[in-house]
């Protein structure tokens, strides 16, 4: 069976859509598990801070590397996250 691709226009009108289901929070609970997941990640030694991932000891290196996730699930891979 063939589908028909989506037009541009509904691809935009269902980007508008999402960002503002986003917007009205229809998906915090995705967002603030994934937050405490990075949080959980952050080795001793860093922080986050503003937004911003920075080293609480200047003799660290100026990164670090979380597993990743997708789905909930370990996808065998490590992200290099950089530090200030």
């Amino acid at each position: 069976m063939v589908t028909r691709a989506e037009t541009r226009g509904e691809f935009e009108a269902r980007m508008l859509r999402e960002s503002e289901a986003v917007d009205a929070g229809a998906y915090d609970d995705i967002r603030a598990r994934a937050h405490d997941y990075l949080l959980s990640q952050i080795p001793d030694g860093y922080m986050l801070k503003d937004g911003y991932f920075v080293r609480t000891d200047p003799n660290l290196p100026d990164h670090f590397y979380i597993a990743s996730i997708s789905d909930g699930k370990p996808t065998g891979r490590r992200v290099k996250v950089t530090a200030l």
